[in-house]
């Protein structure tokens, strides 16, 4: 995007911390406006996604998304920013990349249209996408300020809050940071989502802008990826918790919504087309005839047979019904799975 220095200059000289007599406003003024005054009636936040009976993000707040490396939480932000999209017709919603190269993020633009049913290669009002990843930190957020007082979008998700900052150790770096979130979302009734990484060791959100955000954060979501599958969860919420969810990348490179245990290793699905060809003609056997099924299938030993039996029972490829008879474990295929989110 083109950059305004003097814009930049303007955002970046600003107080982090405001002196009332500098801005020219009476203390006493600024004392009451902060009052809770009981006689008036505060609207509760709007909420813009919820799930089930639990609000995941309203407006007035900010968010936190945090997980390990490759856990797919830039696909998570996909899916959410298109189902903001898709559910509400008068939602604008921006993401904001700090690390990846433009290419990518483009990529990223591109996947929440086809997400959201739109022509993937035309812009779309509704949705901004903006890569700041060759600005230093100070830049980056002086762009980012503008970018959201210029659109005003319903929902934001920063990807890479981390860059907004020199040091996320830094106690006085971090507060700044996220006074500015909570700055924004407040001035522009709009709701920030950060994307922040886990440490390699301890799994705890980065240094102290971590414990900074996720203190202030209206939801804390948890992703971790096992076997082709991400799990999302929810570390804190100051609203009714929801249930995790998972999704996996289907063969278009989208994330799509599944069950815990829809993908499975190589070496699982050769397991699991065996018996799947076993039981192909028949629903259930007793153990004696798995057994000598699968060593006529594959010319194995018996001692082989039942050492692949039992791996499949550990994988949940095979199961024992109420009759004590094995068969093919309920597929997750047979079962249509929606993120359960409303706005």
């Amino acid at each position: 995007m083109q950059l305004d220095y003097s814009d930049i200059a303007r955002i970046c000289g600003q107080a982090p911390e405001v002196d009332a007599g500098e801005v020219g406003v009476p203390q006493s003024d600024l004392v009451a406006e902060c009052q809770i005054d009981l006689s008036k009636e505060i609207a509760e936040p709007l909420p813009l996604l919820s799930i089930g009976e639990g609000v995941l993000f309203s407006e007035g707040n900010i968010s936190t998304i945090g997980g390990a490396a490759k856990s797919c939480k830039t696909f998570l932000v996909c899916l959410l920013a298109a189902r903001m999209l898709d559910h509400n017709m008068q939602a604008r919603v921006l993401v904001v990349d700090t690390e990846m190269a433009r290419h990518s993020t483009l990529k990223t633009a591109r996947r929440i249209h086809r997400l959201a049913g739109w022509d993937p290669r035309l812009n779309n009002n509704r949705l901004k996408v903006f890569s700041l990843r060759e600005y230093s930190a100070a830049e980056r957020t002086a762009i980012f300020t503008q970018i959201v007082e210029k659109w005003q979008p319903s929902l934001v998700f920063l990807d890479g809050v981390r860059d907004l900052v020199r040091d996320f150790n830094s106690a006085d770096e971090s507060s700044e940071t996220v006074n500015l979130l909570m700055r924004l979302t407040t001035l522009h009734n709009c709701h920030i989502c950060s994307v922040l990484h886990e440490n390699k060791v301890g799994g705890q959100l980065r240094g102290h802008l971590g414990t900074e955000i996720v203190n202030k954060s209206e939801t804390v979501l948890g992703i971790s990826r096992t076997g082709g599958v991400s799990t999302v969860r929810p570390l804190f919420t100051r609203n009714r918790p929801f249930d995790e969810f998972h999704f996996l990348i289907n063969d278009k490179g989208l994330p799509e919504m599944c069950g815990k245990n829809d993908v499975k290793t190589k070496t699982d699905s050769v397991l699991y087309e065996h018996f799947e060809r076993i039981f192909s003609t028949i629903n259930s056997l007793s153990y004696a005839d798995l057994r000598n099924r699968l060593m006529k299938c594959q010319s194995i030993s018996a001692r082989t047979a039942e050492r692949k039996i039992k791996e499949a029972i550990g994988q949940q490829l095979i199961d024992k019904n109420s009759n004590g008879e094995y068969c093919l474990y309920p597929s997750d295929e047979t079962i249509q799975y929606q993120l359960p989110l409303s706005v």
